[in-house]
């Protein structure tokens, strides 16, 4: 696994993932734990990333739901596709602003979040949408 370049795309220069694919319902309700069950589930289920690299898939899901349940209204979306021998993790939700860098000193909470995903993800991508983002996160897990 190597570290997000923090860089900020469309999605539409990425190639559509291969199949196949699993999805939540949307709905403010789904909490981190259910999205980490899903995904554990997921990975699992494709042969996808064992020891650190689940963790590090988790801990990405667990930051993006997280977030869009505490600053974007809820998730509308969530979604988990393989794309070859990694995953690509997507979150909808309704704020249509972009997840901000916040310089945090350590013993304040919040803001680390972000950042974090930067590190453990291969590419980190935010989409704008009618109705507000979307926010993919590639993993490179091997499998």
């Amino acid at each position: 696994m190597r570290g997000g370049s923090g860089e900020h795309h469309s999605a539409g220069s990425e190639p559509e993932p291969t199949v196949p694919e699993a999805a939540a319902p949307p709905g403010p309700a789904l909490t981190g734990a259910e999205a980490r069950s899903r995904t554990r589930a997921f990975l699992t289920e494709q042969g996808l990333g064992e020891g650190q690299q689940m963790d590090a898939a988790l801990l990405i899901v667990t930051e993006l739901v997280t977030n869009a349940q505490r600053h974007a209204g809820g998730v509308r979306a969530f979604r988990l596709a393989r794309t070859g021998a990694g995953v690509r993790v997507t979150v909808e939700d309704a704020s249509p602003r972009s997840p901000v860098d916040r310089a945090s000193p350590a013993w304040q909470p919040g803001g680390f979040g972000w950042p974090l995903i930067h590190e453990l993800a291969a590419k980190v991508e935010v989409e704008a949408l009618p109705y507000g983002k979307a926010v993919h996160a590639h993993l490179e897990l091997g499998g």
